[in-house]
């Protein structure tokens, strides 16, 4: 057992993995470290190196889209301690102070040594995609930024309020856009909303108590005050938190694997596809395999098609140089198996409880067991003065959704045609498939792609990607091509809609419709039927509206 006396220092400890990966974590009750669901990636178990102690840990809870996890430990190692949680609120700088175990502070052997950090939160900064930003005020790293990041490591760290009472949050990402005193993490109050992370460390959004800077003296000796009669600080900061945008895509049914943002995106050259084959797919445990197998040979009857789904999913956030790329996974699976799932969400709902379950619970361990679907791509698209979003409306010769309208068009992933073998195709050839078929867009025509949301649309079981693109040429010129595009005839109309924050919020307040007989819900905005990931294109829209010609 560690001392009795509570000292912060005693629940820091550094988190192994299998794959080479390592960073940080802390103890929040007797046997649960709290660290960053990237450190412990896919694991089930992770080493956890305790007051020199090495301690097999079982991942027993871990969010990609939160950035956290949770490991328990085989038996207590701290006292029974009440764990303070708390999150920052008002207009002046919080301060805070975390420890961890970051690269850069190491011996000649290679070994990690604690770094203790102090700095300070700005409460308004970050508060649209939920996220801390930790400004550092102690020693910076000098080791140059090369492919990792020198503070690889300190991912999983408690970022503690100044007097170590409370934690605030989880050190989840060191952002490229920023000089490395600037630390992103993952506020707690996002972590006691899960259900199960509140069940298993005992608390809840109830618990949260909130800490908050009277005055600017905290960061004094960084930011002098400014002198009687100038601005201040807080008049700047209270307009961009009042107008705060927040939104769980989670109540659309939509379950992240993995996101980007404008500092941190996605390249081709990172991403890595692997494909396996039919015989080789994993089998699903969750729906009745004779109702599933009825369902496929009636829409076989009518309907054939060999398509793909997500089996699997690791996503870098370059905490080891084995985990410096986004690795996907993908099986084939058939159109038939796509139209299968649709109509048994709608008949027979019951049957997705268990599947339904497995996604709320851990959607990454859910991929190594998927129920055969598609993966599907929203293509964003973004008039060329940056001012608008195309929307296009489905036309009767589709499948389903007929009159509804998106935020941009869909395409869906297709196996190689066997009269025409090639080699499989990634999701940057699928945007650029789609954006050919749909609207007649070559790669000249709109600036690079920028991929910003990867993960699975629960109702139908399909792996979702949401990718936003700028066009170089003019709206006019977009529809003359689409007229004319492979599949054109899938939209009824297309249209504008400005990228403002008034729309963003206009979506983010619409309320749902459960319509009858389908798997999905709705959103009734100006007249019209929108489907139900139309709130999750803008939002992404928004987040990246600054960055797409870049």
């Amino acid at each position: 057992m560690l001392p009795k006396e509570p000292d912060v220092l005693y629940r820091v400890v550094e988190v192994l993995c299998a794959a080479g990966a390592r960073g940080s974590g802390y103890g929040v009750n007797a046997d649960l470290v709290l660290t960053a669901a990237h450190v412990v990636g896919d694991d089930t178990e992770v080493l956890i190196v305790a007051d020199g102690e090495d301690l097999r840990g079982d991942v027993v809870w871990r969010d990609a889209w939160l950035d956290a996890a949770l490991v328990r430990l085989p038996a207590p190692q701290w006292e029974a301690e009440a764990t303070l949680w708390a999150s920052v609120a008002g207009v002046h700088a919080v301060s805070c102070t975390a420890i961890g175990y970051p690269k850069v502070q190491r011996t000649t052997d290679g070994t990690r040594v604690e770094e203790h950090i102090a700095g300070f939160i700005m409460p308004a900064t970050g508060r649209r995609i939920r996220r801390y930003a930790i400004n550092v005020t102690t020693a910076l790293p000098y080791e140059l930024r090369r492919v990792d990041s020198p503070w690889a490591g300190m991912s999983g760290a408690a970022v503690l309020s100044g007097d170590g009472r409370h934690i605030l949050a989880v050190i989840t990402e060191d952002p490229t856009g920023f000089q490395p005193s600037r630390l992103e993490a993952v506020p707690v109050s996002e972590l006691l909303r899960d259900p199960s992370f509140a069940e298993l460390v005992g608390a809840g959004p109830a618990a949260m108590s909130t800490v908050d800077a009277a005055a600017p003296e905290v960061v004094a000796d960084v930011h002098p005050r400014r002198p009687k009669g100038s601005p201040s600080s807080a008049s700047s900061l209270s307009t961009s938190s009042a107008e705060a945008i927040d939104y769980d895509v989670r109540q659309d049914g939509l379950f992240a694997l993995g996101t980007w943002s404008p500092a941190r995106k996605l390249e081709p050259s990172l991403l890595v596809t692997d494909n396996v084959p039919s015989k080789d797919r994993p089998a699903q445990p969750y729906i009745d395999h004779e109702t599933l197998a009825a369902s496929v040979r009636e829409r076989s009857r009518k309907s054939s098609g060999a398509t793909v789904y997500l089996t699997g999913f690791r996503i870098d956030h370059r905490e080891s140089d084995e985990t410096q790329y986004c690795r996907i996974r993908q099986a084939s699976s058939t159109y038939p198996e796509v139209l299968a799932i649709e109509d048994l969400r709608a008949g027979h709902p019951a049957l997705f409880e268990e599947c339904d379950k497995a996604i709320e619970r851990n959607v990454r361990d859910y991929l190594t067991k998927a129920v055969p679907s598609s993966l599907a791509m929203n293509l964003v698209v973004v008039s060329s003065a940056n001012e608008e979003l195309l929307c296009a409306e489905r036309s009767a010769a589709t499948d389903s959704a007929v009159g509804w309208w998106t935020i941009g068009v869909f395409e869906t992933m297709k196996q190689p045609d066997k009269n025409r073998p090639g080699a499989p195709e990634d999701i940057y050839g699928l945007a650029m498939r789609g954006l050919r078929e749909e609207l007649g867009l070559e790669p000249h025509d709109y600036h690079p792609i920028q991929i910003s949301w990867i993960g699975i649309f629960r109702p139908i079981l399909r792996a979702h990607v949401v990718a936003v693109v700028k066009l170089k040429i003019p709206k006019a010129e977009l529809h003359s091509r689409a007229g004319v595009a492979h599949s054109g005839y899938e939209h009824a109309a297309l249209d504008w809609v400005p990228l403002r924050r008034s729309l963003v919020q206009t979506f983010v307040r619409a309320s749902r419709s459960f319509p009858p007989n389908t798997a999905g819900t709705t959103i009734e905005i100006n007249n019209r039927t929108w489907t139900d990931q139309s709130r999750l294109a803008v939002l992404e829209a928004w987040r990246f509206r600054n960055v797409l010609d870049s």
